[in-house]
């Protein structure tokens, strides 16, 4: 097994990705989300950050999402995983088109 390469039976969590369709109207732009797919992923917390935001520590969670190549995905999508909703901040390509990491922040729908 090659070194980034993770074991298919480790890909445990079933996630939604989804896109979005922006429609203008007379009071903005509204993003409508649907599914794009929903792929097996291996999950990997990488940090929990503290931010000041609005003069108040924020608890932020990033997570890496490791699922089978998928060329459509773009950082313009979100992961869904446990009724949370994980903004992808970046898509990197793992070996030759075989796996992506989708590196993602927990939204805060505070």
């Amino acid at each position: 097994m090659a070194k980034n390469e993770i074991p298919i039976g480790h890909f445990d969590k079933k996630i939604t990705i989804r896109k979005y369709t922006y429609v203008s109207g007379h009071g903005g732009d509204t993003a409508t989300p649907s599914t794009h797919s929903q792929p097996w992923a291996n999950m990997r917390f990488v940090s929990g950050l503290e931010d000041e935001k609005a003069s108040q520590q924020v608890a932020s969670k990033k997570v890496i999402w490791r699922i089978l190549y998928d060329s459509e995905v773009t950082e313009r999508m979100d992961v869904v995983w446990d009724s949370k909703v994980y903004d992808i901040t970046y898509v990197a390509i793992i070996g030759i088109s075989k796996f992506m990491d989708l590196e993602t922040v927990l939204r805060d729908n505070k």
